[in-house]
């Protein structure tokens, strides 16, 4: 049975005093976001939670519930009615949360990059790998490093064309 639409309404509600709460659709059911990891969901009109250290230790009686077939158990939220009880939850359980894994990039071979080079010239580059070092951000005419806008990852090039703006 799918979860209602009213009832992840209700619970968004609920939780409308904390930042960064954000949710996803998945196959009828929704998984709950808080600050960017996953803290658990609704599933057939429950509130789950994962069963991190701090919610086992804040949740007074705790039970638990399978989300899906062959899912993990989850800790049942019933107090969905006391906005302070499940904000503070939440609170409590964010630092346990496990982080987001990063997605690996694939397939991206003779993709093309733009950037501008100290003399303000567009160059157009097909990538190679992309590396996980930190490493020197120069260019040779055959090809060299492009550190990304985030500064954590070097695109390994190979020149194709010069272009200029």
């Amino acid at each position: 049975m799918a979860s209602s639409k009213e009832f992840l309404e209700y619970i968004l509600e609920q939780l409308s005093e904390l930042e960064e709460i954000a949710y996803r659709a998945m196959m009828g059911e929704y998984i709950i976001y808080y600050k960017g990891r996953i803290a658990g969901g609704i599933y057939d009109d429950r509130l789950l939670i994962k069963p991190v250290k701090s919610a086992i230790d804040y949740v007074s009686d705790i039970r638990y519930e399978v989300p899906y077939e062959g899912a993990k158990e989850m800790i049942l939220i019933e107090e969905v009615d006391n906005k302070e009880y499940l904000t503070e939850l939440f609170k409590a359980i964010y630092d346990d949360l496990p982080t987001p894994k990063k997605k690996k990039i694939t397939n991206i071979e003779n993709t093309s990059i733009l950037w501008y080079n100290s003399y303000n010239e567009v160059r157009e580059m097909k990538v190679k790998e992309i590396c996980d070092y930190s490493g020197s951000t120069l260019l040779g005419m055959n090809g060299g490093m492009v550190e990304s806008p985030d500064s954590k990852k070097n695109y390994i090039c190979t020149q194709s064309r010069l272009d200029k703006a």
